[in-house]
C-alpha cells in the first residue's frame, strides 16, 4: 500500500512540474508578458527626472515617499573611476 502511495505522489509531482511551463514550437519557454503588464498597469507612473551634482553627498526625495541617498563616490565611469564633477541625470 505504501508503494502505491509513493508512486501516486511521484506521478502527481511529475505532472505538476511539466504543467508549470509552456514551450513554444522552437523549444523556448513562453511567458505572456502582456498579461503581467496589464496586471501591474495601475502601478506604473511617469518617471521623475532629477539632476544632481556628482562628487557630493546628495539626498533625493521622490514621489510616494521615496528617498535615495547618493554618496560622493556613488557614480563611476566605464573605467571604474569615480566621477567627481558634472551633472548626473537620475530617472526615478
Amino acid at each position: 500500500m505504501k508503494n502505491i502511495q509513493i508512486l501516486g505522489l511521484f506521478v502527481i509531482m511529475t505532472a505538476a512540474i511539466f504543467a508549470c511551463s509552456k514551450k513554444d514550437s522552437d523549444g523556448t519557454t513562453n511567458f505572456d508578458k502582456s498579461k503581467k503588464r496589464a496586471l501591474f498597469a495601475d502601478l506604473e507612473t511617469e518617471p521623475q527626472k532629477i539632476i544632481i551634482q556628482a562628487g557630493r553627498d546628495t539626498v533625493v526625495f521622490g514621489s510616494n515617499n521615496t528617498i535615495l541617498h547618493f554618496y560622493a563616490n556613488s557614480f563611476k565611469d566605464a573605467g571604474g573611476n569615480a566621477i567627481s564633477s558634472g551633472l548626473v541625470l537620475i530617472e526615478l
